[in-house]
C-alpha cells in the first residue's frame, strides 16, 4: 500500500487581484517567506510576483528591509508570524493580518482588522488621500499667517478682521479635514 500525502499553503481568493493592483500602482511586489524555495516559487509564480526570497529567516526578512530601506526604497511589510516581527518593525509602514499572532500585531504600525488583502489597498489610498489633505491644510495655514498676519500687525488689517479670518482659516482646515471620511465612504472595499 502506498500514500502520498500533498501539503500546501491555500492561497486567498483576493491575493492575485491584490498583486495586479500593486502593480498597475507602480508597486514592486516580493514575497520573502521562510518556506523552502519550491513552496516561495509555487506560490509567487501563482499569484504574479516576479521576486520570491525563501527560506528567510526573521533577522534575514529583517536585513533585507533595512538593505532596501537604504539603498531609497519606501517599504511596506505585510506579514502575520511570529518571524515576520522584527521586519515589521524596521519597514516604514509595517501592516499586520488580524489573525496574525500577538507579537506580529504589535509590531506592526497598523493592523488589519478583517482578514483581507484587498484592505492592503484600501490602506494604501487612505494614506495618500490623507497626506494630499495634510499638505493643503498646511498651505491654507501658512497662507493665512503670511498675509493676514503681517498685515494685522502692521496696522493694514483690522484685528477683529484678522481674528475672524484666523477663525475661518482653522474652520476651511478642520472642513477639509473631514473631507477624509467622504474619500474614506469612496475607497471601502
Amino acid at each position: 500500500m502506498r500514500a502520498l500525502f500533498v501539503i500546501s499553503d491555500v492561497i486567498r481568493d483576493e491575493a492575485i487581484e491584490v498583486v495586479d493592483e500593486l502593480r498597475k500602482a507602480n508597486t514592486t511586489v516580493s514575497i520573502v517567506s521562510g518556506d523552502n524555495r519550491i513552496t516561495t516559487g509555487s506560490i509567487a509564480s501563482m499569484v504574479g510576483v516576479d521576486r520570491a526570497i525563501s527560506e528567510a529567516s526573521p533577522v534575514a526578512k529583517k536585513e533585507l528591509v533595512t538593505d532596501m530601506q537604504s539603498k531609497g526604497h519606501n517599504i511596506l511589510m505585510v506579514g502575520d508570524g511570529i518571524n515576520d516581527a522584527p521586519a515589521l518593525t524596521e519597514a516604514m509602514v509595517g501592516i499586520a493580518m488580524g489573525r496574525g499572532t500577538d507579537i506580529a500585531m504589535e509590531s506592526a504600525d497598523a493592523v488589519l482588522v478583517r482578514n483581507d488583502l484587498k484592505l492592503i489597498l484600501y490602506f494604501m489610498n487612505l494614506s495618500k488621500k490623507t497626506f494630499s489633505i495634510i499638505k493643503q491644510n498646511i498651505f491654507w495655514a501658512f497662507f493665512y499667517n503670511i498675509i493676514a498676519i503681517p498685515l494685522a500687525v502692521s496696522g493694514v488689517l483690522h484685528p477683529i478682521i484678522a481674528a475672524g479670518a484666523m477663525a475661518a482659516s482653522s474652520l476651511f482646515v478642520v472642513g477639509n479635514s473631514l473631507r477624509i471620511r467622504n474619500r474614506n465612504k469612496a475607497l471601502e472595499v
